[in-house]
């Protein structure tokens, strides 16, 4: 890739400007600043945790949570390996959040702390959910930080065709 009109998928942004601009700024989220090397180097652990969990290509991932820099790395992640990136709108009621959840067929479900309560009343019914990814710490769940550090920073460049999707909102 050697300009920004060769972008094929969001992977490709991240690509681009962490072999451009490494260590410029992505994102600043409160305190927290990444840098575009650092989300290239998340986002591919993410992909690999999601190829790992045996999620395939065009299946769906959900996210429920609030704004946070995992939700870019997930993000990131999902389109590195051509996987569905489903952003759950954190403003729903638990019946809500289970037919989004269901129908999506999302294989994992990312939740953060705020909603452990909504998820956990509802998990028992949550038809396809392989996994849940706490985004914070929870008894049962694992949590994010060691599920993506539990991959290495390795690029999959799976293949993206034109028609394939990449967000279900």
């Amino acid at each position: 890739m050697t300009n920004r009109s060769s972008f094929r998928c969001a992977a490709d942004i991240v690509r681009f400007y962490a072999s451009e601009k490494p260590d410029v700024e992505m994102i600043k989220f409160g305190p927290v600043s990444v840098s575009w090397a650092h989300m290239d180097d998340r986002s591919s652990r993410a992909a690999q945790g999601l190829i790992s969990s045996g999620v395939l290509p065009q299946e769906r991932v959900a996210f429920l949570e609030k704004n946070s820099v995992e939700y870019f790395e997930v993000l990131y992640g999902c389109s590195k390996a051509n996987v569905v990136d489903v952003s759950v709108n954190w403003r729903l009621a638990p019946a809500e959040i289970l037919y989004t959840v269901n129908d999506s067929e999302a294989k994992l479900l990312f939740v953060g702390a705020d909603f452990f309560a909504a998820v956990e009343s509802i998990e028992a019914e949550l038809t396809s959910v392989a996994t849940i990814v706490a985004l914070g710490t929870h008894p049962r769940w694992v949590s994010y930080d060691a599920w993506v550090s539990g991959h290495e920073a390795v690029d999959p460049k799976i293949s993206v065709e034109m028609t394939d999707i990449a967000f279900q909102l």
